[in-house]
């Protein structure tokens, strides 16, 4: 595959060439490596890239900054590429095209079945030369397909298909696809240096290839890509609904929908709220929902294996626990409980409640049932039954406590497949049938009598709610305003907010979100902070002033005017902004005066 088995370069740095598929299909310990390979310096993170002339038992790093490639020594060039982000760093050949300091361009070759050549570059159109360079406007692109080429310095990964055009100068030997990256003076192969697999979503405007992605237009292929090249994966089902997430303790994520449209896929970020359950047998970070036809059809021990239950609400899942109901490989039905450790193989069935909070399949009634206590007498277990609900979820509240009224909030989805806990905040107003009336209850999260990673809705009535809540069914900009525990939606989109639970919540074009602020100091000018009595001062040229029952008026000069508060930028304006015992707001007038 190299053109040299085992090389070292003493240079800068010390590089070694060793037969990357041996390397990684044996089992080589720190012993059997090139004597070389464990003294190897250089950067400690990241990958790296050097252009080296190998000229029989002599060879140099190529400064091609500073250096021509002559006719003489092209053969002689290759391109070195070094991970270092594993625990020995990896160095392999590669394959790029590149400019030298003459401004002349060149492919350098992976592999002795292809020739180091000089580009041309007298082409203008992408038509038909896919894979190779044009000039626009004189620069110089790369030609990623026919509708679009990619320039020097651009950030990410592209996709680039090696096989529309024979005069495609890449290598054609492994894959159809290659994912290309670059630098201020190459267009190189992203090498996956061991025998990992990335898998990437297209971007069709641009052909950006990215494993985490975000709203966009994307090609309607989802491509696995690896050391030889990418193929296509799998292609990406229309209405599929999908949630990103990195694992940093409790696991969050953005959910997405893809909308299929005219061959492409539009992916936007999805706000509406529910349990669902994702499947990341393919990707670890990727995760496809289970939809009712799986559900309904089969899902097998490997697809439990990898599934895990999101809570989402207004463009962000939390991981919770609960239990789904589905058809198993052999046709029957069953219950399995899912945690942050994925769903179990064990599976529940029963006739009657033996334990709280817990779930099973009666076949005897065919019902799917889940167990509570009786908010009457908590001593007694009952059953409630998990079904359709004519396509709407179903929310309950399961007691917790002997001594106080204090329950979990639970939901289903639309089909009646799964029954979990939510892991949302905020005031909801459920129906109270003795008084006829309505009562608001308070979601916080807690990790209450359960022993789990995972914060689930711990709710209870309180009769002195004041000032503004998140909305615990809506999120978003969606508040609730409560004087005296009467609660209505009150919808915001910029400014502080606060209550008397001493929360602060910041609102930013429309995004609410609960924040921390420094006790009894002006970190941030303009802002709300905590104080040690539990009520709250307004920051204003760095000094704290309360906040109380009256308003205030404060005039804030030297910004800019356009930018909403609370964002403040510099500039040649200023603004009035309005605090109030439980919201601080700029102040608006229409050109009458009236607010």
């Amino acid at each position: 595959m190299f053109k040299r088995k085992i090389l070292c370069l003493k240079s800068p740095i010390l590089l070694i060439l060793y037969q990357i598929v041996a390397f990684v299909n044996a089992d080589i310990g720190e012993n059997d490596l090139p004597s070389c390979y464990v003294k190897l310096s250089g950067q400690n993170y990241g990958i790296e890239d050097f252009v080296v002339e190998l000229n029989g038992i002599w060879s140099r790093i190529y400064d091609i900054n500073n250096e021509s490639i002559s006719e003489d020594n092209l053969s002689l060039m290759a391109i070195i590429t070094c991970n270092y982000n594993v625990n020995h760093p990896i160095c392999k050949q590669n394959e790029a095209i590149l400019k030298d300091v003459s401004d002349n361009y060149y492919y350098i070759a992976e592999n002795k079945n292809f020739k180091n050549t000089l580009l041309t570059t007298d082409n203008t159109s992408c038509y038909n030369n896919v894979g190779n360079l044009i000039n626009i406007s004189g620069e110089i692109h790369l030609c990623l397909n026919e509708n679009i080429a990619l320039p020097f310095n651009s950030s990410g990964d592209y996709l680039l298909n090696t096989t529309v055009n024979e005069e495609n100068p890449f290598s054609q030997l492994y894959s159809q696809y290659i994912l290309i990256r670059t630098t201020n003076n190459m267009f190189i192969k992203d090498s996956i240096h061991d025998d990992s697999n990335k898998y990437v979503f297209v971007n069709s405007q641009s052909y950006m290839a990215t494993e985490i992605f975000e709203s966009g237009i994307y090609i309607n292929d989802y491509f696995k890509c690896n050391m030889f090249g990418c193929s296509v994966f799998a292609k990406i089902h229309d209405q599929t609904r999908i949630v990103t997430y990195n694992d940093n303790g409790v696991i969050r994520g953005i959910p997405y929908k893809l909308n299929e449209e005219d061959d492409l896929v539009k992916i936007v970020e999805i706000f509406d709220t529910g349990i669902y359950a994702f499947n990341f047998k393919d990707h670890d970070t990727v995760g496809m929902v289970i939809n009712d036809n799986e559900f309904n059809e089969s899902l097998s021990y490997d697809d439990l294996s990898h599934t895990l239950l999101f809570y989402c609400t207004y463009a962000k899942c939390t991981s919770t626990e609960g239990y789904i109901k589905y058809i198993t490989n052999e046709g029957t039905i069953a219950v399995n409980y899912c945690n942050e450790n994925y769903c179990t193989i064990q599976q529940y069935y029963n006739t009657e409640c033996t334990e709280d909070l817990t779930a099973f399949y009666n076949y005897n009634d065919d019902k799917f049932i889940f167990c509570t206590k009786n908010a009457e007498n908590l001593y007694e277990l009952i059953p409630i039954t998990i079904n359709n609900n004519n396509g709407q979820s179903y929310n309950f509240f399961a007691p917790i406590s002997l001594e106080v009224n204090i329950y979990y909030y639970l939901t289903t989805n639309n089909s009646g497949n799964i029954v979990g806990f939510a892991t949302e905040t905020g005031v909801l107003n459920i129906n109270s049938f003795d008084e006829n009336k309505l009562l608001a209850m308070i979601c916080e999260k807690s990790y209450y009598g359960v022993e789990t990673k995972n914060e689930f809705s711990v709710c209870y009535k309180d009769e002195h709610l004041n000032g503004f809540y998140k909305d615990f069914l809506k999120g978003g900009n969606n508040l609730m305003y409560c004087e005296n525990s009467n609660c209505n939606s009150n919808v915001k989109y910029n400014g502080y907010f606060m209550n008397s639970k001493n929360d602060i919540i910041q609102c930013n074009s429309g995004l609410c979100l609960s924040i921390s602020s420094y006790m009894n100091t002006c970190y941030s000018n303009y802002s709300v902070n905590k104080t040690e009595n539990g009520s709250f001062s307004f920051c204003y040229n760095n000094t704290p002033y309360d906040i109380t029952s009256n308003d205030y008026y404060y005039l804030v000069e030297n910004i800019d005017p356009n930018t909403p508060y609370p964002y403040i930028e510099e500039g040649n304006g200023s603004i009035m902004i309005k605090v109030s015992q439980y919201s601080v707001e700029q102040y608006l007038t229409d050109q009458n005066g009236k607010i």
